[in-house]
């Protein structure tokens, strides 16, 4: 029996005031903590007790990046995209009908912002949402709606390459003063790197499929406009039968192409917590950039201070 069980059995009431919990995974719900954490909330907390976060959101936003699809999508298929300069295209021939191609698997990216070279390409917008004070969690459970694409995105540069996904939590209920509340918020987004210079999950980058053709920035001549078009999409996350899995779900249309579905199922924390060779590299490179940004803004501020001075 769970110590949560025990105390709520041997108090004979729900006698908690605060419930505090750390349960967050990769792509917000991978770690498969949330469960535990709402059996505990129904046999501890007061009717009128406070979770610790109160709201956790995720975000998704169309994303830019050459270098990780030169590094990846391109890899097999074109021999000058590797720096071997041998002809993978057999492998690639092999593979198209495979899970690796048609539904590429997500991946665990910018624990520092957002990778150097990743352009945003559109602000971010709302996957799925949920209360953790009134959250319900059975069997069917799910957060977000496949049946409609009401995810949008206005003109999106054609040159996109896939999908990165970041979480929000408010930390307290809005209460008698809403905008106290509001300063209390933990954010894994990459516009929120100067409050939360590391974070343990970073953000999840999930590619369009593999043989997408996807234009290059140097395909068009100096001045010349990137094609543009509306990107609508829908995302849905639901509990997976089998212990910390979760299956999501996936499907977007760009302009007038046709609609891709995009889907993983039993998806689980291990499977994100592997990373590419190439993204350690970018990582690291944007650890040591960041470092020297904050060395060099501290040497200015001591020299500034010192010619105050005088």
């Amino acid at each position: 029996m769970d110590d949560f069980e025990k105390v709520a059995k041997e108090s004979g009431r729900a006698s908690v005031d605060v419930l505090v919990s750390e349960w967050m995974g990769y792509f917000l719900f991978t770690e498969d903590v949330m469960s535990e954490m709402l059996k505990a909330r129904d046999a501890l907390l007061k009717a009128d007790g406070v979770m610790i976060p109160h709201e956790a959101t995720l975000y998704v936003q169309p994303v830019q990046d050459e270098k990780w699809w030169s590094d990846n999508a391109l890899f097999m298929q074109e021999p000058e995209a590797n720096k071997y300069g041998l002809d993978f295209s057999p492998l690639w021939d092999n593979l198209k009908d495979g899970q690796g191609t048609k539904h590429p698997w997500p991946i665990r990216v910018g624990h520092f912002g957002h990778l150097p070279g990743q352009r945003l390409l559109a602000r971010r917008r709302v996957a799925c949402h949920v209360s953790l004070k009134y959250a319900q969690w059975d069997k069917d459970w799910s957060c977000g709606d496949d049946e409609q694409r009401g995810i949008k995105f206005k003109d999106v540069k054609k040159t996109w390459h896939g999908w990165l996904f970041s979480f929000d939590l408010k930390m307290l209920p809005p209460g008698d003063d809403p905008e106290a509340a509001k300063k209390y918020l933990f954010s894994t987004a990459p516009g929120a790197k100067e409050k939360n210079a590391y974070t343990h999950w970073g953000q999840i980058l999930w590619p369009r499929p593999f043989d997408t053709v996807v234009p290059k920035e140097a395909d068009f001549e100096k001045g010349e406009e990137v094609p543009k078009a509306d990107l609508e999409a829908s995302f849905m996350v639901a509990r997976e039968p089998k212990q910390f899995a979760h299956n999501f779900y996936m499907t977007y249309q760009y302009g007038s192409e046709d609609e891709v579905e995009l889907e993983v199922q039993g998806l689980t924390a291990d499977d994100l917590g592997i990373e590419d060779a190439s993204i350690q590299q970018r990582l690291h490179e944007n650890m040591i950039s960041m470092n020297q940004r904050r060395s060099a803004a501290k040497k200015a501020k001591k020299t500034d201070g010192e010619k105050a001075e005088l």
